[in-house]
Order: structure tokens, then sequence, then C-alpha cells
């Protein structure tokens, strides 16, 4: 606000969807800044990292995502997309069609043999079997 004019572009309500009303109005109102500590409280943001880390934090966030089976995270993305915005119902169908989308793929199949062998699945690699 203290630029003398709303948030645009859908700001103040994807800040409202994100962190709730009143904290959303609080930083709005009053053109608050917060810190990353802040941010971690009120949802904002999932982790909080010293700039010193960040760098390293993220290239190994990449690599972690990264190592993840490609049509499970595709699933779940489509899944999860605008999720605060459908019902129960439409989840549960978006779900269903990511279950049905990995199902008897190599990595579903990783996945199960990893689990039921108690140890780390390698997915997106070729087995050797």
């Amino acid at each position: 606000m203290d630029l003398g004019t709303t948030p645009a572009w859908g700001g103040s309500a994807r800040l409202a969807k994100c962190v709730g009303r009143t904290h959303a109005l609080d930083m709005i109102l009053r053109a608050k800044k917060i810190t990353g500590a802040q941010a971690l409280e009120i949802g904002l943001v999932t982790e909080v990292w010293p700039l010193a880390e960040l760098k390293d934090r993220a290239i190994a966030l990449a690599a972690e995502l990264a190592a993840q089976p490609r049509l499970a995270v595709k699933a779940m993305l489509d899944a999860l997309h605008d999720s605060e915005d459908k019902t129960l119902d439409e989840l549960l169908v978006a779900e269903r069609a990511g279950v049905h989308a990995t199902r008897g793929t190599p990595d579903a199949r990783e996945g199960m043999l990893a689990f039921l062998e108690k140890r780390r699945p390698l997915f997106n690699q070729p087995r050797s079997d």
C-alpha cells in the first residue's frame, strides 16, 4: 500500500489464501516486510536457510526432487494444482488419476520392491534384472 495503490495480479488474494486473512491484511495494510523466520512461522515458506548456505541447499533440494519418480511427481503436481480452490471430491478424482497414471510403471515397481527390501528406491534408472 505504500505505493498508493493495491496489490495487483492477484497478489492479495494469493497471499490471503497462503497465510490467512489476518497475516495478509497485516502485511498489505502496513506494507510490512517480514523476516525469513516470520515467513516460516506463518506458513509462507517451508524452510529458511542462512544466505551463506542458500545456494548449496537449493542445489541439494533440486537433486532430491530430481531423484523422485518423474511420473509420480507430475501426477502430484497435477492433483494438487489449485488445491485450495477444489472440493475434496475434485481432489480425490485428481489423486485417483495419478494412481492410474503411475500404476505398473518401472518407477512404481522399483518403489514397491525397495519398500519390500527395506532399501532406498533408485528411480529414473533402468534396472538390470
